[in-house]
């Protein structure tokens, strides 16, 4: 059952790739877990940093693979998110946060990060995709 403190998924934030949409929909229940604390916090906290950093591997895979010419900025906007998240560990294992500040840290850490970053990734892998396609049909 869905708490009111949580940040609830919208199709707005799907990128149009099933991949990454599903690891998306995971980070957020991971940290739906911390925001509602329905887990150990340095429990949940720890499978979320090994979480996102195995997403942002895939991501970064798929931009080297397509070409990307977004690729080195959106690699530092990786490496700055998992600063932060590394800098805010104290914050969740010794409880000095409430939940609407883990709820503001992830609606901003997580949803803008999506909207911002990876949907016109994913736009760019996409048309270059269909272009490839097209390509090797014409040949």
């Amino acid at each position: 059952m869905l708490n009111a403190r949580e940040i609830v998924w919208k199709p707005a934030y799907e990128v149009g790739d099933a991949v990454i949409d599903a690891q998306h929909r995971e980070l957020l229940g991971i940290a739906n877990s911390l925001i509602v604390a329905t887990a150990e916090p340095i429990e949940a906290y720890l499978k979320l940093h090994e979480q996102v950093r195995s997403h942002f591997a895939h991501e970064e895979a798929l931009m080297r693979r397509t070409g990307y010419p977004g690729q080195l900025h959106h690699e530092s906007e990786h490496a700055r998110l998992v600063d932060l998240l590394t800098s805010v560990r104290g914050n969740f294992s010794g409880g000095a946060w409430g939940f609407e500040s883990v709820r503001s840290f992830f609606q901003s850490w997580l949803i803008d990060h999506i909207l911002s970053y990876d949907a016109p990734m994913i736009r760019y892998v996409r048309s270059a995709s269909a272009e490839g396609d097209a390509a090797r049909r014409a040949a």
